[in-house]
């Protein structure tokens, strides 16, 4: 299926190439930018994340990283907010569907794709090592079924959001991930609501949604937002 992005036009990806991959168990994937910030703004409270979002695209090369995703929410994030300037972004997902044509216009927009297992917690590594010396400014994640894939316990949840926050620019990185649901972490012994109080106290920006019910199938998940506005900010360890 062809789509018009502008003057780009390129077949996007099968979703059903990316579902046989999981046994059809992962059905929401590869969506426009728009449809990440319906999610993403559940957490919002103070309405400043079309703000953070327009700062990040006014950028002359933002640093952008879609976990758990194909390069599709990257280029409609380059074609609504930047007019197909390029940017340095970076998708990671369990495997590459991409059509040749698709390669050739997210190399234009400057869109890399890593095809990697992140319910290992060691290849993040792997983004590390794209980033270089670079830190992001946007980090998201947005898995919904991709995330009964990965661990859910205390050390890979919590081992994981600080090597994102990490990776975050101190010039007001920003990271917004989808979470399992406040019920499932309790589940798991993790009780996030202690280290959300902590993270706040020690005055970085935080937002956290405990629970809301998503579009895959009414299954509740949570949402955090991070900002990291200094290099001397340190989340607390959980």
């Amino acid at each position: 299926m062809l789509e018009n992005r502008g003057s780009l036009t390129f077949p996007r990806d099968s979703r059903k190439d990316y579902r046989d991959l999981f046994g059809g168990s992962w059905y929401i994937f590869g969506e426009n930018f728009d449809s990440y910030l319906d999610d993403f703004s559940k957490a919002d409270k103070d309405k400043k994340l079309p703000q953070l979002i327009s700062k990040i695209a006014a950028k002359p090369k933002p640093v952008i990283i879609d976990l758990m995703a194909p390069t599709n929410t990257l280029a409609d994030f380059s074609d609504k907010n930047r007019n197909y300037k390029i940017m340095k972004a970076l998708a990671v997902g369990y495997g590459d569907t991409r059509h040749e044509t698709v390669k050739k216009v997210d190399e234009m927009l400057g869109i890399n794709y890593i095809s990697t297992d992140l319910s290992n917690i060691q290849n993040f590594n792997k983004i590390s090592e794209w980033l270089g010396s670079d830190r992001a400014d946007l980090i998201m994640e947005r898995g919904y079924g991709g995330l009964s894939h990965v661990p859910t316990n205390l050390d890979y949840q919590y081992r994981v959001i600080h090597k994102i926050w990490e990776m975050l620019s101190p010039d007001g990185g920003l990271t917004l991930l989808q979470l399992p649901s406040i019920s499932d972490l309790h589940a798991n012994d993790i009780h996030i609501g202690v280290w959300i109080k902590n993270v706040k106290q020690s005055g970085i920006y935080c937002q956290y949604l405990p629970s809301y019910a998503s579009k895959d199938a009414g299954v509740n998940y949570g949402i955090l937002a991070l900002q990291k506005n200094s290099p001397a900010e340190k989340l607390p360890l959980p």
